[in-house]
This record gives C-alpha cells, structure tokens and sequence, in this order.
C-alpha cells in the first residue's frame, strides 16, 4: 500500500499557531523585553510558575489516561472549551494586575495551564501531518508572525494589550481545521489513522492494553527526549529569573527583542529551503545552541548585572532558537515513530513546561548560590549533547514519491520499474538491505512502512536512509527523484 500523501499547510494553519505562541509572549513576559524585572514584581513569576506546573500537569494527566484524552481531542466542542477557558484566564490575569491581586493571577495561570494543554497538543498533531520540509517552514513562520504581533501589541495601551491577550487563544482554535478529518495518526502500512483508529488499532496489536486506561504502552513513549528537554528548560528557566533579578533598568528592548527573534526565526526557514527532505540533523543544530545557553551561564557568572539587558538578549535568541526546534524535533518524531502524534507532544511538552518551571523555582530560591547553579547547569547540557540524540533520532526523513511522480518515471519497454530501481542500486553500490529500502521507499513506501516491513526502528530507518544519499550522491528528494528518471544510472 503506498503512503498517504502528505497534507500542506495553509496561511491559516500557520496564523493558528502563530497566535497560539503570540499568547505565550504576551502572557509571561513584560511588553518592553522577554527580559522579566522580578526585583520590582513577583507577580508574573507566579503566574508563569503556576501555568507551567499545571500544565506539566495536564499533559502528565493526558499521557496517564490517553484513552479517554484521544476521545477528547476529536471533539471540536473540547477544542472551543480550552480556547475559551484560556481567554478566561487570560482575562482574569490581566484583571489582576489593575486591582493588585496575586490570588487572581495564579487562578489564571492555572486555568491557561490546564486549557492551553488540549489546544497544543492538537496543534502538534496536526503539524506532525506535515512533511518535514513543511514542518521546518512553517513553524519559523509561525515563530516570526508571534514575535510580530508581540512587538506591534507594545505600542499600545494595557488595556488594550489586556483585550488582545485574551483574544489570541480564541484565534488559535477556531482556526483550527476540522478534527474528524485533519487529526490523524500513523498507523499500519504507512497509512494514516484517526484517533478512534488508532484506539482499535492498538488494541489490536497490544492485547495486553485492552481495558487499560491508555492507548500506547507507557514504557515505549519517547521519554529520553523528554528527559532531555526537561533538563535544556530547566537550565533556561534558571537563566531567566536570575536574568530578571539583576536587570532592574526600564530599557525599552522590544525593538531588539524582536529582531533578535526575527534573526532567528529567518535563519530556520532558510535551513528548512535548503534541506527540503534532506537528512539534515537536528541533534546538530541542537549542539551549536546548547553551548550558547551555556555560554550565558558563564557570562552572568563573569559579567552580572552590568550587562544584563544584552545578556537578556542572547538568552532570547537561545530560547527561541531551542523552543523552535523542539517543536520540529517533536513534530518529526509524531510524523514517522509508531506513538500516537498528541501522546510524542505530551512526553515533550510536558519536560518542556515542567523543566521551565522546576529551573524558575530553583533559580529563584537558590539566586545566592547562582554560581553553583551555573556549574551544575553546564555539566547538565553537557549530558543533554551526549543523551538526547542517540543514533540519527533528529534526522529529517526524506518523502517517498507520490502517485504521480512514480506514473511520471520512464521505465524501458519489457523491463519493470522494480529492475530499473535496483539497476540505480547496483550502480552506486548499496547494500542488499540498502537496495531493500531503496526500492520500497521508490515505490511509494514510507519510512513506517519500511520500519514495519522489516521489524527496525525508525532511527535504523533513517541511517539506512543517509546512507543511500550519500552512496547516491545526492542532497535533497528533488535529486534522487532526478535519478530516478535517469535513464542510464551512472
């Protein structure tokens, strides 16, 4: 069976997400900087703190219980309730700050927590749809259109900020495309499954979870990338508040802010043109900005508060720059692995918004010791590096071709298009397993096909996969399809 074709993004999808990370900006930092001045005010701690602990909570709560939290997300009446309630408390922090009511704020941090974490796991799942050329793209796309709307909101008033804060989360989920048809997960044969199908088909293959409250076997969850992503945002959370505790000026730096945003965001869109299917590896994109965050560390260690302001900035830039990947990471892993899509974001989401908040609390009781923090950070990431990517885990699979690109090959009369495949083969020498992936993947197949087919996972998957480029000398799916045509292998 030949792989379902991969769906497109739309400027809505995009704008749906992008308001969705606008919320986030608007929501947990000041409207000058994403720079906190936590020595003048606890109060947007607090609320961040507890938004982050609840949520940690939500998607721990979803992984749990995934049966009944795969029904719920088919709902659309599910998906119009979170927007609601995260404009609720939305609306209720904002309320708070003008009557100076701390309980307020918290109320509203853990409504935004337990709501936003239906709306974001719907949209991973969606973006998990994508190709991998689609998911790079877009998601800077969606990050640049966040820091816009982030930067232009500044200008005005509270009050009105407050109004736009509460908009943005409706915004996200009435522009998100129909469940029952767009929300799917990977299911046999490099088809695609909706949640009720994937339900049946897990308890199918997994007797043992029949009548369990999950879907997935907990054990087999992508919990190492958690584990890794708890430990890159706890350290960022640190470097946050002790960032906000030592700047106490009132520089206006959302002009820099948003640039620094931008820079980052144009640089990922132009990675993601340039390895359009390629096996581009995320693990190293990872490694050059974990030693930026590292680098932070020891520049607030050296420097302290007189360069803080510019200090705040190279730490955006590492967020940024972490937070896009590892929603590509994510989406990657959702768009090839055998788990359900909204349960590989739940395991992420969850080390994200869980590390984030542990490293706040613990950079904010432990501020005095920041240089042992520092320390003990550094030898974390340095552990991430060498734990979170294990075998080519990041790399981006290349597509396999579609119906009418596979119609379009010429093939000689008398010889079948499986010869003219392992013909190409045997020109650039690949391996009989090589030659095995090379002609199911030609043919339509899908990595989960593959991986299925042959009882390996995806990470064995994808070695296979940049070996073939590079025997074949080739760097991105417009070329091997190139070959493909060739008539006359070289």
């Amino acid at each position: 069976m030949r792989n379902a074709p991969r769906m497109r993004a739309r400027g809505t999808q995009v704008l749906g997400l992008c308001f969705y990370w606008a919320w986030v900006y608007l929501s947990f930092n000041t409207t000058t900087s994403m720079n906190w001045d936590i020595g003048g005010s606890h109060a947007l701690l607090w609320v961040h703190l507890t938004s982050t602990f609840v949520g940690a909570a939500s998607y721990l709560a979803v992984i749990l219980f995934s049966r009944r939290g795969a029904q719920l997300l088919k709902s659309r009446a599910v998906l119009y309730a979170a927007g609601i309630i995260m404009a609720a408390g939305s609306a209720l922090s904002s309320t708070s700050q003008i009557l100076g009511n701390t309980g307020l704020a918290v109320a509203g941090g853990a409504l935004t927590g337990i709501s936003s974490c239906w709306v974001l796991l719907k949209w991973g799942a969606l973006y998990g749809e994508f190709s991998a050329r689609t998911i790079v793209i877009s998601t800077a796309c969606s990050f640049f259109a966040a820091g816009l709307i982030y930067y232009g909101v500044s200008f005005f008033s509270f009050e009105i900020r407050s109004i736009v804060v509460t908009v943005l989360p409706l915004c996200a989920v009435f522009l998100f495309p129909d469940p029952g048809k767009m929300l799917k997960y990977w299911g046999e044969e490099g088809t695609t499954r909706t949640d009720a199908d994937t339900v049946n088909a897990t308890d199918s293959v997994d007797s043992k979870q029949s009548g369990s409250r999950t879907i997935f076997p907990i054990s087999k969850l992508p919990w190492r990338i958690g584990v890794g992503l708890f430990i890159i945002m706890f350290v960022y959370g640190g470097v946050r508040v002790l960032l906000g505790t030592l700047d106490t000026t009132a520089t206006d730096q959302s002009g820099l802010t948003i640039l620094t945003v931008s820079i980052v965001c144009i640089i990922v869109a132009i990675w993601g043109l340039l390895f359009q299917g390629n096996y581009a590896s995320l693990g190293t994109v990872y490694k050059f900005a974990l030693p930026l965050l590292a680098t932070t560390l020891l520049m607030i260690i050296i420097f302290g508060q007189t360069y803080a302001p510019s200090l705040s900035l190279f730490a955006t830039a590492c967020n940024v720059t972490i937070e896009i990947l590892s929603w590509i990471l994510l989406a990657d892993l959702a768009r090839t692995g055998k788990t359900p899509a909204f349960l590989t974001f739940a395991v992420g989401r969850m080390g994200v918004q869980a590390g984030m908040a542990c490293g706040q609390a613990v950079g904010w009781m432990f501020f005095d010791w920041m240089q042992i923090f520092a320390i003990v950070s550094i030898f974390a990431l340095m552990l991430v590096m060498g734990f979170m990517f294990e075998g080519d885990d990041g790399v981006l699979v290349f597509e396999a071709p579609t119906a009418d690109e596979l119609d379009s090959l010429p093939v000689d009369a008398g010889r079948s298009l499986e010869d003219h495949l392992k013909s190409i083969a045997s020109a650039h020498e690949l391996t009989p397993r090589e030659t095995e992936i090379f002609v199911l993947w030609a043919t339509g197949h899908g990595s989960k096909y593959i991986q299925d087919h042959f009882v390996i996972s995806p990470a064995t998957v994808k070695t296979h996969v940049r070996h073939i480029y590079e025997k074949c000398d080739v760097h991105s799916r417009a070329e091997i399809i190139a070959l493909l045509e060739d008539r006359q292998p070289r």
